[in-house]
């Protein structure tokens, strides 16, 4: 226990934050006594459950980003997984700890400022609660590979982008030069020339506030650009040399067009992720989906192929 009231060790900073404090005489409380007297750490106005007032958010705004630091750097926060990836490690390379990712809303169009984005390390990187896809998976992605000093096919994937976000209607989206110009400069920040992925999403953005009407996405797309040092085979794709195993999917089958049209390349994934838990129950790397009629329509991840080729003895062969 202490004595109320302020103390020598308390530093410059106590006369704007420890007012509760100096009404305080120690950590216990008796439960029993409802008096003004009884003054531990449960006092009134040091409970669980308080209001922010609103003249503290300029502070609170301010001392977050080094909190947020700070925590980074704690055990609790590098220990925070709860499970470990099939590989037995966190990153299957070592650099993914400290990869570089952009996020960022379009340029106003009005001064003709570089879109506002900010390329942050990966554990200090974020996007509103308030963002489409956080309330409704609602984005388009891509997945884009890097190969010797090259982006492979960059302009076909923002085409397919593109191509997605006017189907879904997005409105005031980032310009193509806007988020080819991200990309460049999110791979400069890490070194990444080869070996790399990159997760490119462009979610509808985020809301005033809560809702799915689209009407209430008034501050423009939001552009997420994730990359990775990946390789081509590795624990995220298939063991090309042992062969690939594949079960049938059970429940889960591909909607027809006229559900939800599947060449437009949105974020709401359920459809493929519990198949892929049912190939993992099974032990297998992936299942293979069926339309709604029964034929074989794709994996959970990725297109399958009829590949026909001659046999060297003038007969086609068909190789699945």
């Amino acid at each position: 226990r202490w004595e109320p009231g302020p103390h020598q060790c308390d530093g410059p900073w106590a006369k704007w934050w420890y007012h509760d404090v100096w009404e305080s005489n120690g950590w216990d409380i008796d439960d029993d006594d409802d008096t003004a007297n009884n003054t531990g750490i449960h006092h009134p106005r040091t409970q669980k459950y308080r209001t922010v007032p609103p003249s503290l958010l300029p502070a609170l705004r301010m001392s977050t980003p080094s909190y947020t630091f700070l925590q980074t750097l704690t055990t609790s926060h590098r220990q925070r997984a709860f499970a470990t990836p099939p590989t037995g490690k966190l990153y299957e390379d070592p650099r993914n700890e400290h990869v570089f990712v952009f996020v960022g809303t379009p340029s106003d169009p009005s001064n003709g400022k570089r879109n506002r984005g900010r390329i942050l390390p990966r554990d200090m990187a974020a996007i509103s609660p308030f963002d489409s896809s956080v309330q409704g998976g609602d984005a388009t992605w891509e997945g884009i590979r890097v190969y010797n000093g090259r982006i492979f096919h960059l302009h076909r994937h923002l085409n397919r982008l593109f191509r997605s976000a006017k189907a879904l209607g997005f409105e005031n989206l980032h310009a193509r030069e806007e988020i080819v110009d991200a990309i460049f400069r999110v791979l400069a920040a890490n070194g990444m020339r080869d070996g790399a992925h990159m997760r490119l999403t462009l979610t509808r953005g985020e809301k005033a506030t809560s809702s799915m009407n689209p009407n209430f996405n008034v501050y423009g797309t939001t552009l997420i650009i994730l990359p990775e040092w990946k390789p081509t085979e590795g624990a995220t794709t298939y063991d090309n040399t042992k062969g690939v195993s594949l079960i049938t999917a059970g429940t889960c089958r591909r909607s027809p067009p006229s559900t939800l049209d599947n060449k437009i390349h949105h974020n709401n994934m359920i459809q493929n992720i519990l198949p892929k838990i049912q190939a993992n129950l099974a032990g297998a790397a992936d299942a293979i989906m069926l339309d709604v009629e029964g034929f074989v329509s794709e994996t959970n991840a990725t297109n399958l192929f009829l590949v026909r080729c001659d046999s060297g003895q003038g007969e086609e062969m068909e190789v699945n």
